[in-house]
């Protein structure tokens, strides 16, 4: 694997562990708003399965894209929204992503809980 792969790779996996964190300190109403752009976006997709219907991690990176283009303030200053070209590859990232990823966000807030989040697949 190389060394920009890894940093790709890196990248995506921060962009889902802020999308579930972010996700479930929204409104409701913030919350809907953010379901209904991700699920058009996934029918774009012509993807055959419902968005609740997806792995988790691809989950929260739909979320991420779709609060990434609401422009919602995630608070965090090592991290950047950025465009994921295909969500559903983020379930071939191995630990070594999500532990990198989590150990880069974790110094920006507290409240993240990352540890818990990288063994959900």
């Amino acid at each position: 694997m190389g060394f920009f792969s890894t940093g790709r790779k890196v990248e995506e996996a921060k962009m889902a562990l802020v999308g579930k964190y972010l996700f479930e300190s929204l409104s409701d109403d913030q919350k809907n708003q953010v379901l209904d752009i991700a699920n058009y976006r996934l029918r774009e997709s012509n993807y055959p399965k419902a968005l609740n219907e997806l792995e988790d991690k691809v989950q929260w990176v739909f979320w991420a894209l779709a609060m990434a283009e609401m422009n919602i303030d995630h608070g965090l200053k090592a991290f950047k929204w950025q465009y994921i070209k295909n969500p559903f590859m983020i379930i071939t990232l191995d630990d070594a992503h999500w532990k990198a990823a989590a150990e880069i966000l974790s110094p920006s807030s507290c409240s993240i809980k990352i540890s818990c989040m990288i063994s959900t697949r």
